[in-house]
């Protein structure tokens, strides 16, 4: 009985303790509500911060700690909690609309970070030039979703 507690207890600390690391890679970044506000749509990522991000683009590899990202493509626009004890950071490019939620051809970079506070994997929507970053384990199981 004292050991199915003992388990019990351990589980349930894990399990918080996973949900505080996947929140702490994004605490102090703001929700995309929080970014959304004050924005103008449609909206556009001013020019001299898409050169900056898509210059230092080619930098980024599977690894790379959140300080080594931040200084290659810049901190980003807002960040949330994604399963799988992963934060996504997003860079927003540009958003069609005037509301910023209407579907569309929304330019968005999603950045993947691990439990390790390191890149998994990087997957741009609708940004020409840019192809995804990813592991052959995370293509072959995004392959399997499918």
């Amino acid at each position: 009985m004292i050991k199915t507690a003992v388990l019990v207890l351990a589980f349930v600390l894990a399990c918080k303790a996973g949900a505080q690391m996947s929140q702490n890679r994004c605490n102090g970044l703001p929700t995309f509500t929080q970014w959304r506000e004050g924005k103008k749509f449609p909206y556009q990522m001013p020019i001299e911060r898409q050169e900056t991000l898509r210059r230092g683009y080619s930098r980024l590899h599977i690894g790379m700690a959140t300080d080594e990202i931040e200084a290659a493509i810049g901190k980003p626009d807002w960040a949330g909690p994604a399963p799988s004890n992963v934060c996504v950071w997003e860079y927003d490019l540009g958003r069609p609309g005037t509301s910023g939620y209407e579907k569309g051809t929304f330019r968005i970079l999603f950045v993947e970070i691990g439990a390790d506070n390191k890149l998994l994997k990087t997957y741009p929507k609708n940004i020409p030039g840019l192809r995804s970053i990813e592991t052959f384990a995370s293509h072959k199981t995004a392959q399997n979703a499918k």
